[in-house]
Protein backbone atom coordinates (compact mmCIF):
# COMPACT_ATOMS: atom_id res chain seq x y z
CA UNK A 1 0.00 0.00 0.00
CA UNK A 2 1.35 3.44 -0.88
CA UNK A 3 1.68 6.18 1.67
CA UNK A 4 -1.03 8.28 -0.07
CA UNK A 5 -3.47 5.35 -0.03
CA UNK A 6 -2.63 4.74 3.62
CA UNK A 7 -3.46 8.37 4.51
CA UNK A 8 -6.79 8.13 2.68
CA UNK A 9 -7.70 4.97 4.55
CA UNK A 10 -6.94 6.62 7.88
CA UNK A 11 -8.65 9.92 7.14
CA UNK A 12 -11.92 8.55 5.72
CA UNK A 13 -13.23 7.31 9.13
CA UNK A 14 -12.15 10.62 10.66
CA UNK A 15 -14.03 12.50 7.95
CA UNK A 16 -17.14 10.43 8.57
CA UNK A 17 -16.88 11.05 12.30
CA UNK A 18 -16.47 14.79 11.70
CA UNK A 19 -19.50 14.78 9.39
CA UNK A 20 -21.61 13.03 12.04
CA UNK A 21 -20.47 15.60 14.61
CA UNK A 22 -21.37 18.48 12.24
CA UNK A 23 -24.74 16.88 11.57
CA UNK A 24 -25.45 16.63 15.33
CA UNK A 25 -24.42 20.26 15.81
CA UNK A 26 -26.68 21.41 12.96
CA UNK A 27 -29.58 19.40 14.38
CA UNK A 28 -28.98 20.97 17.80
CA UNK A 29 -28.94 24.48 16.29
CA UNK A 30 -32.16 23.81 14.40
CA UNK A 31 -33.81 22.51 17.58
CA UNK A 32 -32.59 25.55 19.54
CA UNK A 33 -34.01 27.85 16.87
CA UNK A 34 -37.39 26.11 16.96
CA UNK A 35 -37.53 26.25 20.77
CA UNK A 36 -36.50 29.90 20.75
CA UNK A 37 -39.11 30.71 18.11
CA UNK A 38 -41.86 29.06 20.12
CA UNK A 39 -40.90 31.05 23.21
CA UNK A 40 -40.46 34.37 21.39
CA UNK A 41 -43.71 33.98 19.42
CA UNK A 42 -45.54 33.06 22.64
CA UNK A 43 -44.21 36.21 24.33
CA UNK A 44 -44.31 38.71 21.45
CA UNK A 45 -46.83 37.32 19.00
CA UNK A 46 -45.89 36.22 15.50
CA UNK A 47 -45.57 39.71 14.07
CA UNK A 48 -43.56 40.95 17.03
CA UNK A 49 -41.08 38.08 16.80
CA UNK A 50 -38.29 39.25 14.51
CA UNK A 51 -35.75 36.83 13.08
CA UNK A 52 -32.98 38.66 14.95
CA UNK A 53 -34.90 38.32 18.24
CA UNK A 54 -35.37 34.59 17.65
CA UNK A 55 -31.69 34.18 16.74
CA UNK A 56 -30.58 36.15 19.80
CA UNK A 57 -32.79 34.03 22.04
CA UNK A 58 -31.30 30.86 20.49
CA UNK A 59 -27.76 32.16 20.93
CA UNK A 60 -26.91 32.18 17.22
CA UNK A 61 -26.30 34.82 14.57
CA UNK A 62 -29.28 36.04 12.55
CA UNK A 63 -27.80 34.55 9.39
CA UNK A 64 -27.91 31.11 10.97
CA UNK A 65 -31.71 31.27 10.92
CA UNK A 66 -31.61 31.55 7.13
CA UNK A 67 -29.28 28.56 6.88
CA UNK A 68 -32.02 26.42 8.41
CA UNK A 69 -35.20 28.25 7.33
CA UNK A 70 -36.18 30.50 4.40
CA UNK A 71 -38.02 32.92 6.67
CA UNK A 72 -39.77 32.98 10.01
CA UNK A 73 -42.96 31.60 8.42
CA UNK A 74 -42.12 27.98 9.40
CA UNK A 75 -42.40 29.21 13.00
CA UNK A 76 -46.01 30.29 12.53
CA UNK A 77 -48.26 27.98 14.52
CA UNK A 78 -50.98 26.32 12.43
CA UNK A 79 -54.44 27.78 12.86
CA UNK A 80 -56.59 26.04 15.43
CA UNK A 81 -53.75 24.27 17.23
CA UNK A 82 -54.95 25.52 20.61
CA UNK A 83 -51.82 27.60 21.21
CA UNK A 84 -52.67 31.26 21.57
CA UNK A 85 -49.86 33.78 21.36
CA UNK A 86 -49.87 36.74 23.72
CA UNK A 87 -50.97 38.88 20.75
CA UNK A 88 -53.96 36.61 20.11
CA UNK A 89 -54.80 36.59 23.81
CA UNK A 90 -54.83 40.39 23.91
CA UNK A 91 -57.21 40.50 20.96
CA UNK A 92 -59.64 38.05 22.56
Amino acid sequence: MTEAADLTAVSRPAQQMNQRKRDRMETAKRSALIQAAVQVVANCGFHGASVSLIANHAGVASGTVYVHFESKNPYRPPAGNGLATSEQSRQA
